[in-house]
């Protein structure tokens, strides 16, 4: 969410009143963690109980071969929400965050309120590649630095330089040119446009 690592040398890290961790590795650097917001979790298990624990709490990495478009189809079948929330929802797609979800979703061409279960094959087809789309825009740009994001190495991030939707509303959809509209969905802010996005 806003949390970040930061790799230096040990004994290099600078001081961060934000910072929730510190992690020594081998060869003598240090990695931090930084969680303003204090969103995130870190638990110690071992290598035996990874597999359960994460197979409870997570669906399939979205860039990973095991998450196909067969598999998020059975993962939003039945589901009444809305498809944001429903791949908000880490048991869905493991990783999503509200930027990228919106972002899929322009992409796809699928509006957010769409109950996530009544998604046709085409609609699922389109949500499961605009996903990975999304995310590798993403990984390319080093994600997006909106307020304190920062790579490991303390750079800022440039996704934010190619967002579509999110953070745009009252602007001109870059595809169809109507004026992207904010909404809430499942308490997120959630930006759409509502000519492409039905």
């Amino acid at each position: 969410m806003t949390g970040s690592f930061l790799a230096a040398p040990h004994g290099k890290l600078p001081a961060d009143s934000h910072r929730r961790a510190v992690v020594k590795l081998d060869d003598g650097s240090d990695v931090a963690y930084r969680d303003v917001r204090r969103f995130g979790t870190w638990l110690v298990l071992e290598d035996y109980e990874l597999d359960e624990y994460l197979a409870a709490r997570l669906g399939e990495e979205p860039l990973d071969a095991r998450f196909t478009t067969g598999r998020l189809a059975q993962r939003l079948a039945g589901r009444r929400a809305p498809v944001k929330a429903a791949l908000l929802d880490q048991r869905t797609v493991a990783g999503l965050g509200n930027i990228y979800v919106d972002e899929a979703l322009w992409y796809a061409g699928v509006h957010p309120f769409r109950p996530a279960g009544g998604l046709d094959a085409d609609d699922v087809a389109a949500v499961h590649r605009a996903i990975r789309r999304a995310l590798r825009i993403g990984i390319k740009r080093q994600g997006a630095t909106l307020s304190d994001y920062r790579t490991p190495n303390g750079g800022r991030g440039r996704m934010q330089d190619e967002f579509k939707v999110y953070g745009r509303a009252g602007e001109p959809c870059l595809r169809c040119g109507t004026l992207l509209e904010k909404t809430r969905v499942a308490g997120r802010g959630t930006s759409y446009c509502p000519g492409c996005q039905r």
